[in-house]
């Protein structure tokens, strides 16, 4: 590990690029694109082609497995090339942690999670077109490992309090009706992971970034994120809600499962944040949110 959790040494680019240049030794420093903190971005190239970076400078053992899990996922399409872009991996080291890939040029649809800004309906509809060719690869599931265990995950809910017994009750009889069903899913997709490559509207013109999280899942748990973030984007949730319902019952109980799971989350996440005029707003709206989705479970676990 380059540095710890709060350290200034973060910072420290010349140093994060000495680092990358350790494992990739074509790598030429261009300068710093993100700071989060748990990561860096460089920006650079390698033997003359461009390249991204990605420095792992928090110590969280969270972070830490979530980073080799990034790292497997590129390396799992470098052994089963999916039929959607995904940028190349060049290089990988798990120790330090870093990860070098292909530059993928393009602007993300939102730079913020909870996009407030108009998104047109004609970006949306494209991007969701290519989310569809991601959802309907056929990867080869006992080779890619499982990032959630439903199961478990709500009953952690349901004794944590996020579940009544009713609401336990619905959700497990939809879990059970919808059997093994799933598809390979981005994981943690929001519309800064969506970048849009060119100036036109079709699915080839679109590409999703930051696959730590990638794997199977339900199927709609990719459109289940998308319906909650997209609280204020015209037109978002309905056309969701009509795409999976045209799937058939199994696609839209599979939905409602994601939508328990990923609310959930969220409504935990903003409840243990501290009270400000965005969080409190956002909270309104994911409470109200939930008692959409305890009617949809409620009407759809009656007919299981």
């Amino acid at each position: 590990m380059l540095f710890t959790d709060g350290s200034r040494s973060g910072d420290d680019v010349e140093a994060l690029a000495t680092a990358v240049t350790g494992v990739c030794p074509g790598f030429s420093l261009g300068g710093a694109l993100h700071r989060s903190p748990t990561s860096v971005l460089l920006h650079g190239e390698v033997w003359g082609e461009p390249v991204v970076a990605k420095v792992l400078v928090s110590t969280s053992p969270f972070w830490r497995e979530t980073f080799a899990r990034e790292i497997d996922v590129y390396r799992f399409f470098e052994r089963h090339r999916p039929p959607f872009r995904t940028a190349e991996l060049i290089a990988a080291d798990e120790r330090h942690p870093l990860l070098v890939l292909e530059r993928i040029d393009g602007h993300p649809l939102s730079t913020a999670r909870y996009p407030s800004e108009e998104i047109s309906s004609r970006q949306l509809a494209a991007a969701f077109t290519a989310l569809r060719r991601v959802n309907d690869w056929r990867v080869p599931v006992a080779a890619l490992p499982r990032v959630l265990d439903y199961r478990s995950r709500l009953e952690r809910y349901r004794r944590g309090g996020q579940l009544t017994g009713d609401e336990y009750a619905h959700v497990m009889a939809l879990l059970g009706a919808v059997g093994d069903a799933c598809e390979f899913s981005h994981g943690n997709l929001m519309l800064p992971h969506i970048l849009r490559r060119m100036d036109g509207y079709k699915e080839g013109d679109y590409a999703l970034v930051d696959w730590a999280f990638g794997s199977v899942f339900l199927p709609g748990f990719d459109l289940a994120r998308l319906w909650a973030l997209l609280r204020a984007t015209f037109g978002a949730r309905s056309e969701i809600d009509d795409s999976v319902r045209g799937r058939g019952q199994l696609a839209w109980n599979a939905y409602l499962v994601n939508q328990v799971i990923v609310v959930a989350q969220e409504l935990r996440t903003h409840r243990e944040q501290p009270s400000g005029p965005e969080r409190d707003e956002r909270l309104a709206g994911l409470e109200q949110d939930w008692l959409t989705i305890r009617d949809r479970l409620a009407f759809a676990a009656a007919a299981v």
